[in-house]
């Protein structure tokens, strides 16, 4: 018997174009929406940042990002932010980051410094609190026609996608 996961629902999805991606936004943006686990990155000012098995994206012309979304096809969505002072610049809440490492650091850890949060353990968890501070103004997906929510994933799931891209290097 297969078991049918459940989705996190995106209400208001705003159905989009690359074009309509503003870069110089404050957006969180979530690569491989429909996968899992999918993976997460940040961007503000027209630099994008985010934390990989391989390494990580260091402020990133988002004009970079957008293309190669556009050209593998991915389904990504944009989580507009409130702009709020930020107490660092992007670049330095990844500064200590260097790789994920299975079982200690995903993608999710720079992000959760960027908004001072300890206890997300998932993206899910992560935009719950965002959305309860009030943080996220609009959402717009990219390549998301047929998205249908978030697939649901443990945190083991996510370990699990890290092991497997680090024994791959």
């Amino acid at each position: 018997m297969v078991e049918l996961m459940s989705n996190y629902t995106i209400e208001n999805l705003i159905h989009s174009s690359l074009d309509d991606i503003d870069e110089d936004t404050f957006i969180l943006w979530v690569l491989h929406a429909d996968k899992v686990p999918p993976h997460i990155g940040i961007s503000n000012k027209g630099k994008f940042y985010s934390l990989k098995a391989n390494g990580k994206d260091d402020g990133v012309e988002v004009s970079s990002i957008k293309s190669i979304i556009h050209r593998k096809r991915i389904t990504t969505l944009c989580f507009f932010l409130k702009k709020t002072e930020l107490s660092e610049t992007l670049s330095d809440h990844f500064y200590s980051f260097d790789k994920t490492i299975p079982h200690k650091i995903t993608c999710l850890d720079p992000i959760k410094n960027v908004f001072s949060l300890k206890e997300p353990r998932k993206l899910t968890e992560l935009l719950d609190v965002l959305f309860l501070k009030g943080i996220i103004n609009s959402i717009k997906g990219v390549y998301s026609n047929s998205f249908e929510g978030i697939l649901e994933y443990d945190v083991l799931d996510i370990h699990s996608r890290l092991k497997k891209l680090s024994d791959a290097r």
